[in-house]
């Protein structure tokens, strides 16, 4: 779904959908979706640039980094992003990005493709080491037993 620049000319334009995605736009290989990923948010435009103020979420089966077993992640991530014209730099410039820069993404139509803004954000949202619980207790190294269901006979 395309969200068009020139809806925003005169007034904010809300955003509100469910976002059907393929489980293989997450970078997690083993994951997949366990709801539909919904946006609620505005596409407003300002003096230079446009902006994307709202709320992703959606329900992700992963599997957790110490046990293995999936479980099911809830996301609900704040979105605000920049949108900048595209610069049209005649060679390479390298950049040094700051804080604020992390937010902010270019274009070069004037439009806005759904489905790889909500995808690439609920990658962002994704945590580095998915535990299903604080205090999971993994997978004994030598024999592999889930330590959460059971102990082992290894020393």
């Amino acid at each position: 779904m395309e969200i068009l620049f020139e809806w925003a000319q005169e007034e904010p334009y809300r955003i509100t959908s469910d976002v059907e995605l393929e489980s293989s736009r997450l970078v997690e290989g083993h994951a997949s979706f366990a709801a539909v990923p919904h946006i609620d948010a505005t596409l407003a435009r300002m003096k230079d640039h446009y902006e994307i103020e709202g709320n992703i979420s959606t329900k992700v089966m992963i599997p957790c980094a110490r046990c293995l077993e999936p479980f099911e992640l809830p996301i609900s991530h704040p979105l605000h992003l920049v949108l900048l014209p595209r610069p049209s730099y005649p060679g390479f410039v390298e950049l040094e990005l700051n804080d604020d820069d992390l937010d902010t993404s270019f274009y070069s139509e004037e439009k806005v493709v759904l489905e790889d803004l909500v995808s690439e954000q609920i990658n962002l949202a994704l945590p580095m080491r998915p535990l299903c619980s604080p205090d999971c207790k993994g997978l004994c190294l030598t024999c592999g037993t889930d330590l959460n269901r059971g102990s082992c006979t290894c020393r």
